[in-house]
C-alpha cells in the first residue's frame, strides 16, 4: 500500500508542477522552447505515474493482468475503481501518451486542447 501511497504523491506533484506553469500557456508553448519541453516532461511523466499507479493498484486487488497500456486503465473501470466511461477515454490517452514510440502525441494532445480552451473562451 506503502508504493501507491509514494505514487499518489508523485502524481499530485506533477500536477502542482504543471498548474504552476500554465500562465501564458497558449502564447508560451509556441514560442518558448524551454518551457515547452518542461511542459512535454512533466505531462510524459504525468502519464507514466499513471500507467504505474494503475498497474500497482490491480497487483493489490489481484485483478487480471494487462496486456498493454490502455487495458492497464479498463481493468480499473471493469471493476468500477474507476468510472468505466472515463476509463474508456483516459485509457485511449494513456495508451498514447506511454507508447514511446508515439513522442508526438502529447504535444499534439496538449495543443488541441489548448486551442479548445482558447476558441472556447
Amino acid at each position: 500500500m506503502e508504493r501507491i501511497y509514494q505514487k499518489i504523491g508523485r502524481i499530485r506533484e506533477y500536477l502542482s508542477l504543471i498548474e504552476s506553469i500554465k500562465d501564458e500557456c497558449l502564447t508560451r508553448f509556441t514560442t518558448d522552447p524551454v518551457y515547452r519541453g518542461a511542459l512535454l516532461y512533466y505531462l510524459y511523466l504525468l502519464a507514466d505515474s499513471c500507467i504505474s499507479l494503475a498497474e500497482l493498484v490491480i497487483r493489490h486487488k489481484n485483478l487480471r493482468i494487462p496486456q498493454s497500456y490502455h487495458e492497464t486503465i479498463d481493468i480499473l473501470g471493469e471493476n468500477k475503481i474507476l468510472e468505466p466511461g472515463f476509463a474508456y477515454r483516459f485509457a485511449r490517452y494513456i495508451n498514447a501518451a506511454g507508447n514511446k514510440k508515439n513522442h508526438g502525441f502529447i504535444e499534439d494532445i496538449c495543443i488541441g486542447k489548448m486551442r479548445e480552451a482558447y476558441d472556447g473562451s
